[in-house]
């Protein structure tokens, strides 16, 4: 019987969501956004790391080309810090992993911007 509850302990929290990062959808803060990501920041030894996922418009014209993208951490204090690049194109979709050296608590807000420094996404933590 203990081991059938304990089974169910397991199960119920891995259903529950327990132990899975809280994603939160970051917001628009260009004219033209081709993009669409949610975060999940959580601290880590050393720093903090930051999950993201996202996905790409599908369109046409140069606000849908192949960009490139920076994902970046702007301390409370300080200077802005890049901590992941990439590619993307209309209709991809990715995941990706970054670290930051930043306290969560030192991290004011998370960005996405284009490869020519255009913030387009954000995220306050």
């Amino acid at each position: 019987m203990a081991a059938c509850l304990g089974v169910l302990t397991v199960l119920g929290v891995r259903a529950a969501g327990v132990g899975q990062p809280d994603w939160e959808s970051m917001r628009e803060v260009a004219s033209t956004v081709p993009i669409t990501a949610s975060l999940a920041v959580s601290p880590e030894s050393g720093g903090t790391e930051v999950r993201m996922k996202c996905a790409y418009k599908a369109g046409g014209g140069a606000e849908y080309a192949k960009w490139t993208y920076t994902l970046v951490v702007v301390p409370k204090s300080g200077q802005a810090q890049e901590v992941n690049t990439w590619t993307a194109r209309p209709g991809d979709e990715m995941e990706l992993s970054a670290h930051s050296d930043l306290k969560e608590s030192d991290i004011d807000h998370i960005e996405i911007r284009k490869g020519d420094g255009t913030p387009l996404l954000s995220l306050r933590t």
